[in-house]
């Protein structure tokens, strides 16, 4: 099911049309809570280091107010938002928002840090990761599920806003057409919710289908550690989510195989 907080902040989403220094702060922001200062400072060697490596920005100096310029932008549009409480100098830290992640998601690079853990609790992360996966599982996810996962997220994000677009088509094409009738304008007002949900649903189960294929040749005598480069099989069989989805994969394709066989 859809989020109330996914769907306020996806209806009206537009591209923000990033510059490259734009996405390579919104970056930075996703990998953890940081203020304009703290970026100038790591752009001065060209590299910015956090707790599990390092990225390299090709930026090798930038001063203060240009970054600080950048950052009050991608506020302004609401990509990312001011943490609250106090912090060293005074500094302002900032985190991304619900559509920041969005734009991030789809402009994901999978060898770019993992974002899952900071953003757990998202709507888009709840609604996209959560819905068909409980937590236990998405931590056993080592370097190869991760990167099928970003994917899958991006590939979702790209699904909803196509959606998006076609929602609008028609909303346009009603008002061009003058259609009068209150009640169907009312319906229609009310689908996108439905049609989002149907996007989602249908990616997460190709996605469902993808980790079971590329499973499929796999040894079940032997451990998830000699399996490193699919799926941790064990926390998948537990996950009750992830088996209901494709218990209702396997559902529709028998349903769908009797008009054929």
């Amino acid at each position: 099911m859809l989020s109330s907080g996914c769907m306020s902040e996806i209806r009206d989403y537009t591209s923000a049309r990033l510059g490259a220094t734009e996405k390579l702060f919104l970056i930075i922001i996703s990998i953890e809570p940081i203020s304009a200062y703290k970026i100038s400072r790591h752009l001065k060697n060209g590299f910015f280091f956090y707790s599990d490596g390092m990225l390299s920005t090709g930026i090798k100096s930038m001063s203060y107010k240009n970054v600080h310029k950048r950052v009050k932008r991608l506020n302004s549009l609401g990509l990312i938002e001011k943490l609250e409480g106090t912090f060293e100098r005074n500094a302002k830290v900032y985190k991304l928002t619900t559509r920041g992640l969005l734009e991030r998601l789809i402009d994901f690079n999978p060898l770019i840090p993992d974002i899952l853990k900071l953003y757990k609790t998202d709507p888009i992360i709840e609604t996209l990761v959560y819905q068909y996966f409980e937590s236990e599982t998405i931590e056993k996810f080592e370097a190869f599920a991760l990167s099928k996962l970003r994917l899958y997220l991006r590939k979702c994000c790209e699904a909803i806003l196509s959606t998006i677009e076609v929602y609008r088509y028609e909303t346009k094409f009603m008002e061009r057409s003058e259609i009068s009738n209150s009640e169907l304008k009312f319906k229609h007002d009310n689908l996108l919710p439905g049609y989002i949900d149907g996007t989602i649903r249908f990616e997460a189960r190709n996605f469902v289908f993808d980790i079971v294929n590329l499973s499929k040749d796999e040894d079940p005598y032997q451990s998830d550690n000699e399996n490193r480069n699919t799926f941790p099989r064990q926390a998948l069989l537990r996950d009750k989510r992830f088996i209901r989805s494709l218990q209702e994969i396997k559902k529709d394709f028998e349903n769908g195989c009797k008009n054929y066989l």
